[in-house]
């Protein structure tokens, strides 16, 4: 009988345990890339509620440096500099763009969980900033993400 209760606990266990990871999506990764004529600007990851935005993450971009910045990767065939800035368990509503200085501010589309993007920040031949999705596959097909 103890066997009987003792293998009915373990096969509890094992089932709990598969149930909980495949309900975890894996982490959120944003990987940005900035052109050179970009000004200084903070990218907030913004939550909706109460019928408020709430910033629960921001990443700085000053003297052409991420802060925080998790892990940069060049791409020797093009130069291309993608700068891993948030890496989470966590989704977010929306991403704004703002510059330093001026205060204009850019929403960008946020990340469900376990989204990995890459969005790259430009700025048009009239001065505004625009945020334009690229393709994740641009990182994947280089280096590993998980």
């Amino acid at each position: 009988m103890q066997k009987i209760l003792f293998l009915s606990i373990i096969v509890l266990l094992f089932f709990s345990c598969k149930k909980a990871a495949n309900n975890h999506p894996g982490s959120s990764q944003l990987w940005v890339k900035v052109s050179d004529s970009v000004p200084d600007l903070n990218i907030n990851f913004n939550r909706k509620g109460f019928g408020t935005r709430k910033s629960d993450y921001s990443v700085s971009y000053l003297g052409k440096v991420f802060h925080p910045n998790l892990w940069t990767f060049t791409d020797v065939r093009n130069n291309d500099k993608w700068v891993l800035v948030y890496k989470s368990y966590e989704g977010t509503d929306d991403l704004s763009v703002q510059l330093v200085g001026n205060g204009n501010v850019y929403l960008a589309q946020g990340l469900v969980p376990g989204e990995k993007r890459g969005i790259e920040i430009k700025v048009n031949s009239g001065g505004s900033v625009y945020v334009e999705d690229k393709d994740i596959s641009i990182i994947t097909q280089i280096i590993n993400i998980e």
